[in-house]
């Protein structure tokens, strides 16, 4: 895996959410369904016209706000209006690991979101910052369909008088 960090301000992202459980199993068959929903509709050609700013592409964002209110995003992170039918969702600023895969092997979110918890926070002072997590996947795919390019998780220092050496 590789991981890189960055700080990064307010994360504008504008697309269609689905709400979701505290119940994994069921969120695992849920999202899968949704992208196939939305794949090849009107509002996922305008959610792609919207990729304009980092993280780019088309971005499938979880957000845990409480156990009422917990949604999975298929959007984009833009500065443009938002269209009729689409929602706005500000993603503080934060610390952001962005993690990849082999290049030669594609990895899915989990193998993504293991590799943060196992391999990089036990190595470098940082924990989970538990804002929203970002799948990015290239804007000609199919979503969930084609591998994913990178995801982005919130991260932050245990001891916050730590002073970051190569937050870019």
């Amino acid at each position: 895996m590789r991981y890189q960090i960055c700080k990064k301000g307010i994360i504008r992202v504008v697309g269609i959410k689905t709400p979701l459980t505290e119940e994994h199993e069921d969120n695992m068959v849920k999202i899968p369904q949704f992208w196939k929903r939305i794949i090849g509709t009107e509002q996922f050609r305008q959610i792609c016209g919207l990729a304009e700013q980092e993280p780019y592409g088309v971005l499938g964002v979880s957000a845990y706000f409480d156990t009422q209110h917990i949604f999975y995003y298929i959007a984009a992170a833009t500065n443009q209006p938002v269209p009729d039918g689409l929602e706005e969702l500000l993603i503080p600023e934060a610390i952001w690991c962005v993690t990849s895969g082999d290049p030669y092997r594609s990895a899915t979110f989990e193998e993504l979101f293991r590799g943060l918890f196992l391999e990089f926070l036990p190595s470098t002072g940082m924990d989970y910052a538990e804002l929203p997590d970002i799948e990015v996947y290239p804007l000609k795919g199919t979503g969930m369909g084609t591998p994913i390019r990178e995801a982005w998780f919130a991260v932050k220092w245990i001891d916050e008088n730590e002073t970051p050496q190569n937050v870019s």
